[in-house]
């Protein structure tokens, strides 16, 4: 299986660096693609203590577990990140594929697949870097008087004994008081780069906690948890799942209203699960205990919807269920809001996540939802771009409102508190009303997969489409120019390694048939991870003064000729701590010798992409 292995502050450093200073694209985002906030309309928001410019972002998820990502977020205009969830249990085995996503989304993910200590320091690189964006303006790339503030969220999960562990305890201490952690990351730059960076942001990496009650979180314990983040100083948001709505109800609006027949959920969820008049009574009871504490207390629809898995989509291994997301979870998020908040005697910030796009985000923050975060509309094509296109329909819908604020758009800054909530309950029923019948999430409207091809992928000579590189969550896919005769000039596509977990998302939105990820050149970090990794897949690293290969299940070494000697290229095996080599003596070794000149010409020597930013070439 494909591991992440984050990559080097340092690395990513270098490369926000030089790519900010060249006018092309920043970590695989092309600067049209950006998002310049319009002056006119002030779209800020609070979360706890701190206030976001715009209250959209991704959502815990395949784009909020690596810096590199959230660096791509920010440039397209997110400024609010659910964080991907931490837990106790963090030596997960993620099945491969584990997303499947060519109009709805399906995955059999669950919470982070880095440990704990990585994805605490994988959130400090986030809140380091993000900072040098918002301070620098993105080197000067938007303009003086715009609001550039962004947050991070933090979601937790899944049982009150996890969250009481000395490893949590520890990792949420490390991300409230990260002084130490950022201090860790200075130790790795060199004089020139700590200078560039400046001073880490101040403060904490995240003041508020999203509590998913998801994968089995008994519901028994959701009261304790929340109180347990409240006692340490969070403020917390409350994560529900659409099972509230009850088995019954669940199965009418995805099947006979929208046309869902083939998707089955799990009945042992609903009977598992937190109810609906238990919800509401715990949130009562929260609400109360935040104010006591000087805290506030939040709720946000919700997590995605337990289904049995398809055999045809997902391997055994990953277990009997997989979790849906997207166009027909829409219907029932806003289904289960509109329970919730008819019920609650109280206002509690409420936020929203299920199928979130251009078309709904506008109308969702009218019903006084925020923040809205996304993740199936980010998987489909242009990615992260995507959230450029959104804020701009905001901003749109906000001033053709004659709104100068969003506070003003929701309706939030006029008459009792009482009067807002009861017409904040009665929009949300509206727009549950009219979501169940909206064609738009009918399966008929949605169920349109990706035009494919019958040309076979090949790792050189693609049609170059432009579509995989945006649509990898974890910004894996770069462009490189080829040097050798069969394919000189023409772009070709590269996999960063060790940002790749073969998700398989490359693969759904691929014109040609294979895998992006499997068949197009692969480049590690580190020798460490060129033998770490799955021995079926080829891959390249810079070793000493030259490259590291695997070719065919088969280790070469390359060494550039000089001034002195020929080209150097053996077959190497690993001795212990060492790699052993012997001369080549395969039938291939033309083939494999040019392949490795062409690497070592078009990556090796410096370049405009990601190996020659992040590596410096060689």
């Amino acid at each position: 299986m494909s591991a992440l292995r984050p990559l080097a502050f340092s690395a990513l450093l270098r490369r926000l660096e030089l790519e900010l200073a060249g006018g092309g694209p920043v970590f695989g985002l092309a600067r049209k693609d950006w998002h310049v906030p319009r002056p006119e309309v002030d779209l800020s928001h609070g979360l706890g203590q701190r206030r976001a410019a715009n209250p959209i972002g991704p959502a815990a998820g395949p784009h909020t577990q690596l810096a590199q990502n959230m660096v791509q977020g920010w440039l397209a205009g997110a400024r609010v990140f659910e964080l991907k969830t931490i837990q106790v249990r963090d030596q997960l085995s993620i099945p491969r594929p584990c997303i499947h996503a060519p109009h709805y989304a399906l995955n059999v993910e669950w919470s982070q697949e880095l440990s704990l200590a990585e994805s605490v320091r994988e959130y400090q690189k986030t809140a380091w870097l993000l900072e040098i964006l918002r301070r620098s303006r993105a080197g000067g790339g938007l303009p003086p008087r715009a609001n550039l503030d962004f947050l991070l969220d933090l979601s937790v999960g899944y049982s009150l004994e996890g969250l009481r562990s000395t490893a949590m305890r520890g990792a949420l201490q490390a991300l409230r008081q990260p002084e130490a952690g950022f201090e860790s990351l200075r130790d790795t730059l060199d004089a020139q780069q700590r200078r560039w960076a400046g001073d880490p942001p101040a403060g904490p990496v995240a003041e508020c906690v999203t509590l998913s009650t998801f994968h089995g979180c008994p519901p028994e314990e959701i009261g304790a948890m929340a109180g347990c983040l409240l006692e340490d100083g969070w403020h917390v948001i409350i994560k529900l799942n659409p099972t509230l709505l009850g088995l019954e109800r669940v199965r009418h609006i995805l099947h006979e209203r929208l046309g869902y027949h083939h998707l089955q959920p799990d009945a042992e969820a609903f009977a598992r699960d937190l109810s609906l008049h238990g919800a509401v009574d715990l949130l009562g009871e929260l609400h109360g205990k935040a104010l006591g504490l000087g805290r506030s207390l939040g709720v946000k629809f919700t997590n995605t919807l337990v289904l049995h898995r398809d055999a045809a989509l997902f391997p055994e291994d990953a277990g009997p269920h997989m979790y849906l997301s997207g166009a027909p979870l829409h219907p029932l998020a806003l289904a289960t809001a509109a329970e919730v908040v008819e019920r609650l005697p109280q206002a509690l910030p409420l936020s929203f996540s299920a199928g979130v796009d251009r078309h709904n985000a506008a109308g969702l923050l009218r019903c006084g939802l925020a923040p809205l975060t996304l993740c199936t509309d980010l998987l489909r094509r242009g990615g992260q771009a995507r959230m450029a296109g959104l804020l701009r329909a905001i901003e749109d819908r906000v001033a053709s409102s004659a709104c100068a604020t969003l506070a003003e758009f929701q309706g939030n800054t006029a008459g009792s508190a009482a009067e807002a909530w009861k017409e904040r309950a009665h929009r949300l029923r509206q727009a549950a009303d009219i979501a169940a019948s909206d064609e738009s999430h009918a399966a008929v409207q949605v169920m349109r997969p990706p035009r494919k091809l019958t040309r076979v992928l090949k790792r050189l000579d693609c049609i170059n489409c432009d579509i995989c590189q945006p649509v990898c969550p974890n910004g894996a896919l770069f462009t490189w120019v080829s040097p050798t005769a069969e394919a000189r000039g023409v772009r070709q596509i590269g996999v960063l390694a060790d940002a790749c977990n073969a998700c398989s998302n490359c693969e759904t939105w691929c014109p040609e048939l294979g895998a992006p990820w499997r068949v197009k050149e692969r480049w590690h970090q580190s020798a460490e991870s060129l033998l770490a990794s799955p021995e079926d897949l080829d891959g390249s690293c810079f070793h000493q003064d030259g490259l590291l290969l695997r070719f065919g299940r088969q280790l070469f070494r390359y060494r550039p000729a000089d001034m002195l000697q020929e080209d150097v290229f053996e077959v190497v095996v690993p001795d212990g701590a060492a790699l052993a080599s012997r001369p080549v003596a395969d039938a291939h070794r033309a083939q494999h010798l040019e392949r490795a000149r062409m690497l070592w010409k078009a990556l090796g020597s410096g370049g405009d992409h990601p190996v020659s930013t992040l590596w410096g070439g060689r």
